[in-house]
Parts: structure tokens; sequence; C-alpha cells
């Protein structure tokens, strides 16, 4: 699991540090509570901000399973959303080719 920052991080949560009861919320999908560790720093994106890894620690097998879970509903979601925008372009594609088609058709 990867945290974000916009201040540099590495003296307050130095490689080691266990963060205790840490707490998610997937609102309709439920709640998860664990505890992470933190496993490196480094910088993402422009340089601007930093980047906490972190791994978790000690999880319930039913946290676990929550877990994979919501890894399995979130990559289907991404899937759905890239079909539809499939879709989508193949639709404008073809009503662009019938225009195309039709005023092509219309010339004298």
């Amino acid at each position: 699991m990867g945290l974000r920052s916009k201040g540099a991080c590495t003296d307050r949560l130095p490689v080691g540090m266990i963060l205790q009861k840490c707490r998610l919320d997937f609102r309709n999908q439920g709640e998860l509570e664990f505890d992470l560790q933190v496993v490196g720093h480094g910088l993402a994106g422009e340089r601007t901000v930093h980047h906490i890894g972190c791994t978790f620690v000690a999880l319930a097998p039913g946290q676990q399973t929550f877990l994979q879970r919501l890894a399995y509903h979130i990559e289907l979601a991404s899937r759905e959303a890239r079909m539809r925008a499939n879709r989508a372009l193949i639709a404008c594609s073809r009503s662009a080719a019938y225009q195309v088609w039709t005023f092509v058709r219309q010339r004298p």
C-alpha cells in the first residue's frame, strides 16, 4: 500500500515504523482497520509528492478476503468502463462512416 504526502516524511515515518490502527472506509463495501509497516520512501510524479511505501502487518484471514474481494470489484469496474468506452468509440466510428457514405452517395 502506498501513502502520499506533499511534505517530506522520512524523519517522521522512518522505514520500519509500525502505523497502528489505520482505517480505510470503502463506503458501501465496508471498512477495514489494520496496521501498516513503512518499508520505503520515494518521490512520485513531478518529484513534488513523496511516496511512502507500506505493507500490511498480520492481516487476519477475513481481512485478506475483504481486500481480495475489493481488488476484484475495482478490476471489474475498470474493465466495464473500458468496454463502455470501446463500445462508444465503435458506435461513433460507425456513425461517422455512415455520414461519409451518405455524403458520397448524394454527390452527383
